[in-house]
């Protein structure tokens, strides 16, 4: 029996999304099918970055070498071609992805994204969905070098799921789960606000329990500092609270609360009435898993919010910056267009949306709504399950592809 040929893996990725809903599920595959290869992570400079990435990937057993922000131009340095692997680029900019090309000689693969000026570094683009090929071929991409894989997120929640315990629901009881985001910019206002929300839900609904999921990507230090002092915030209000580290639950003082739940959190999540949440990755995982969702965006703090491109590069103007980009974004907000995944996958509203200026009462108004009306639910659950269950197995393609172009001829 001959042994596997090596191959060494580049991989691209920028913030918690693109880290744990795309790299995650491919590199356990690619560890599976090239036993021997090594996968290094570069990591590129965004705005929606924590930055704990670099943490977070060093501590999965299928990577072996992790370059942080701003490290790229000194580690290309070092770099000469190679005749057996492939660079994956799975976020932020395509540039840094040719320059890797460039200077190893390997077959490159982009993941969702394209740019016309670095399509001849590209052997292949992999997409969610016919939508992504159509909006791919408006760039001027050639038909022949897309492909279809599917959404990764499927199986980053297959994953999961199969690697986490089952997860069980009391009998009649109602189960809310919040969904805060990945940086500490977002925690911080949010666990008053939805302790808040939890208040006037349980005062309705006696029989509810309320859960927040903590992201991997918010370290325990932040984290600790965040529940030292949970108050009111000046803009996006809420009810101050307290944080019970024995029980893992957050209290307000009128006894409402909620539990932080820190690992395992799919099945907890599969077994949701309804999750709340703002925009991000995670209500994709939410649709994979088939869950009834509210996403808002609430603009009450504007400056807060990050964005990409020119606009979150505000960011690092002093004083001044983030403030005249709370201001664009204002003026452009009624231009986003659909905000949760599922519904820009799907074109269409499956999901509800709020944007604005929210306050605790208007998302607890909502959800009540939501929780009076399980037809509503019901049909989401139907939509999104129909809507994601044939991506099951997108990151096996993906690298079934890859491996195609790399080892065995074109797929």
């Amino acid at each position: 029996m001959g042994v596997a040929p090596v191959y060494n893996f580049y991989i691209t990725a920028n913030s918690p999304g693109e880290v744990g809903g795309f790299v995650s599920p491919v590199i356990k595959r690619l560890k599976r099918k090239f036993p021997e290869s090594t996968v290094t992570v570069i990591l590129l400079p965004c705005s929606f970055s924590t930055g704990t990435e670099k943490d977070v990937l060093e501590s999965l057993p299928e990577v072996d070498r992790v370059i942080p922000p701003g490290g790229l131009v000194n580690f290309r340095k070092s770099l000469r071609p190679e005749k057996k692997g492939a660079v994956l680029h799975f976020g932020g900019d395509l540039f840094y992805a040719s320059m890797l090309s460039k200077s190893l000689g390997l077959p490159t693969f982009a993941y969702i994204w394209a740019r016309k000026s670095a399509d001849k570094y590209i052997t292949a683009y992999f997409v969610k969905s016919e939508k992504d090929t159509k909006r791919l071929l408006g760039q001027g991409i050639k038909w022949e070098k897309i492909f279809e894989t599917g959404d990764l997120v499927a199986d980053e929640v297959g994953d999961a799921m199969n690697e986490s315990p089952p997860c069980f629901k009391p009998p009649g009881a109602i189960r809310f789960c919040f969904m805060p985001g990945s940086r500490v910019s977002e925690l911080k206002p949010l666990i008053p606000f939805f302790l808040h929300v939890s208040a006037i839900l349980k005062d309705k609904y006696p029989q509810s329990e309320f859960y927040m999921m903590v992201s991997p990507f918010i370290s325990k230090d932040k984290l600790e500092a965040v529940l030292s002092d949970i108050k009111s915030h000046p803009k996006m209000a809420g009810i101050p609270g307290r944080y019970n580290p024995e029980t893992g639950e957050v209290i307000s003082e009128h006894g409402a609360g909620f539990k932080l739940i820190t690992e395992h959190q799919k099945p907890l999540l599969s077994t949701a009435d309804l999750v709340i949440m703002i925009p991000g990755t995670k209500t994709a995982e939410a649709g994979v898993l088939g869950r009834p969702m509210l996403v808002f965006l609430p603009l009450n703090d504007p400056s807060k919010i990050p964005h990409y491109g020119i606009i979150g590069l505000l960011d690092y103007i002093p004083a001044v910056g983030p403030y005249i980009k709370g201001r664009i974004l204002l003026k452009i907000a009624g231009k986003f267009g659909f905000m949760a995944q599922p519904n820009i996958l799907a074109g269409e509203e499956i999901v509800p949306e709020m944007m604005g200026t929210i306050y605790p009462i208007d998302i607890a108004n909502k959800c009540a709504d939501l929780i009076r009306n399980p037809e509503k639910r019901e049909d989401m659950n139907r939509k999104l399950l129909e809507l994601y269950s044939p991506f099951k197995g997108s990151a096996d393609r993906l690298v079934d592809a890859v491996a195609g172009f790399i080892g065995e001829g074109r797929p």
